[in-house]
């Protein structure tokens, strides 16, 4: 609004004789002349601090012209109900002892639009020294202060994320120096970012003595050829507590600035849950081997069979929920960041990428914080198991006797000897016994038996779940060039093609109080005494054929596998 001419007493009287005053009115000039040449708002007031005048730069940012800011202090125009009132007596004390002072705070257009100002006020002096009134220069950075929320809310969220699913962050420099740990990598290896020094020499002092020339090697051979990086490695920590840790990471170039940026996961968990596991795998097969033909019948088959299938299917769920984590997306999300770092703000306000971030990390560390949760519930299911199974496999080691040399074995009475185990249960099957003159050969018989009496015992399952009208199991045995074939033929219920897909895998079974784990283990034994075991079926209704085919000559044993 224009301003008002009061009487000849008031300030506005005097405020209009001194800009009447020659000296004082080219002194307004002088500075109205540098105003104008720049795009920030400028007010000038006078010793009151009523606007006497206001640059283009005021009117552009503020909607207010000359004529309407002219007579009223810049608050009676600008401020409104979320303007800082702490802020705004922090200016009130500053001008009134005369004093510079600067400011960031938020104002009103004169449409009533929000928006956030840089301000910085100066005393004004006449050329005798007189107090003359007030400069304020003042500059719209809405924009940058959003865009600063923006990086914070941002950064936030990240740590968020990375907290949430203990994944730690790094970044190494073109000569292979760490540049840059997040908080997660100081949690994971219990070090103070205050008292430790980070650097290659330091990082390497941590890494167990056992692993700590092999790694000094892949950083040396990181940083010359500049790869991708897959590590797992031992640390000890402060507390002497032995962690097993495993980083990823991929070159990058940072505006011509070549980096290694990668994330570290603290594995040592899931790798003692795998050890437990490889050491009760590994004592019973030994239990296997040797125990007595009742035992391998009735003992550790039936007795871990269930523990086992339980097992497997925690460590299935396990694994899914670690596969479904999503971590690569996080370390893709923590490329464009660490990529775009010199320019975040343009990165998240105009790159289509940036400005799905800020909604995309929050998803992302929910869905990171539900695998990891369900991860470790299924890994304290894992414990629980695998004490049972331990307790179980001790009490049949006290039954258990030396057998796992290769001797001469006749196959012919092998086989009776699992018929004869199978004896009571196949009183109301018919068993056929086609065999042919057979040498004898050199293998494990306690695998073997094995084999054989799973074998026969899923032939009378499956009769039992159904099949023709007579129930029958044929039994033969055939010499073929350098090898002896053992078919067990079923009248059952016979396999579908989807069921013979997965017949060897460990946990898959058709059986209503199935495990899962015979016909898994057979295959296993069968691969390490040398042997293959297949299995065939017409369908469903049509029953099952199963057949072990031996070398004759003494095999090399297979130490580990799975035939199928």
């Amino acid at each position: 609004m224009p301003a008002k001419h009061t009487a000849a007493g008031s300030p506005e009287a005097r405020r209009h004789r001194d800009l009447n005053d020659s000296s004082v009115r080219d002194h307004h000039t002088r500075l109205a002349q540098v105003a104008q040449v720049t795009s920030s708002a400028v007010v000038i007031t006078d010793a009151e601090g009523v606007t006497v005048w206001v640059n283009e730069g005021f009117t552009r940012i503020t909607g207010y012209s000359l004529d309407e800011a002219v007579g009223r202090t810049p608050g009676q125009l600008l401020q409104g109900p979320e303007t800082n009132r702490e802020v705004m007596a922090r200016i009130s004390v500053a001008l009134r002892s005369r004093q510079s002072v600067a400011a960031e705070l938020i104002n009103y257009t004169k449409d009533g639009r929000r928006y956030w100002i840089g301000m910085r006020i100066e005393p004004l002096f006449a050329a005798d020294g007189e107090f003359d009134g007030f400069m304020a220069l003042q500059s719209d950075i809405t924009e940058r202060y959003e865009q600063q929320q923006a990086i914070e809310q941002l950064t936030r969220r990240f740590n968020m994320a990375t907290r949430a699913a203990r994944v730690g962050v790094f970044e190494r420099d073109a000569q292979g120096g760490i540049i840059w740990w997040s908080a997660v990598m100081w949690d994971i290896f219990g070090l103070d970012p205050v008292t430790f020094e980070l650097s290659v020499d330091s990082w390497l002092e941590v890494i167990h003595p056992e692993d700590r020339e092999r790694m000094r090697e892949e950083s040396v051979g990181v940083a010359r050829n500049l790869d991708a990086l897959n590590w797992q490695y031992r640390i000890i920590r402060p507390d002497g507590e032995v962690r097993h840790i495993q980083s990823t990471g991929a070159p990058a170039d940072l505006e011509n600035i070549k980096r290694i940026l990668g994330i570290t996961l603290d594995v040592t968990e899931r790798i003692q849950a795998e050890e437990r596991e490889h050491a009760l795998q590994s004592r019973l097969r030994d239990n296997s081997h040797q125990t007595g033909m009742a035992e391998i019948a009735t003992g550790v088959l039936h007795n871990v069979g269930n523990v086992l299938n339980s097992l497997g299917i925690a460590n299935s769920t396990a694994r899914r929920e670690l596969k479904s984590s999503r971590l690569d997306r996080l370390e893709q999300a923590t490329t464009l960041l660490r990529t775009n770092r010199d320019r975040l703000a343009e990165f998240l306000t105009r790159d289509e990428r940036g400005r799905h971030l800020p909604d995309y990390l929050p998803a992302l560390s929910a869905q990171i914080t539900s695998n990891s949760r369900a991860v470790q519930a299924e890994l304290e299911t894992t414990e629980q198991l695998l004490h049972h199974l331990s307790d179980i496999v001790s009490a049949q080691q006290e039954l258990a006797r030396v057998g796992g040399q290769c001797e001469s074995i006749r196959l012919d009475e092998l086989v009776e000897t699992a018929l004869l185990v199978q004896d009571s249960d196949l009183s109301q099957i018919q068993v056929i016994r086609e065999y042919e003159e057979i040498p004898p050969i050199m293998s494990n018989r306690h695998k073997l038996l094995q084999i054989v009496v799973n074998l026969i015992s899923n032939a009378r399952d499956a009769i039992a779940a159904g099949g023709s009208e007579h129930s029958r199991i044929v039994v033969k045995l055939v010499r073929e060039k350098g090898h002896v074939q053992l078919t067990i033929e079923d009248s059952g219920i016979g396999m579908s093609t989807e069921v013979l897909s997965q017949l060897w895998r460990f946990g898959f079974t058709t059986k209503k109080n199935g495990h899962g784990f015979g016909l898994h283990n057979s295959a296993n034994a069968a691969h390490e005494s040398g042997a293959t075991l297949t299995a065939h079926s017409d369908g469903v209704g049509h029953g099952s054929r199963f057949i072990l085919r031996l070398p004759i000559e003494n095999p090399e044993p297979v130490l580990s596998g799975v035939a199928a």
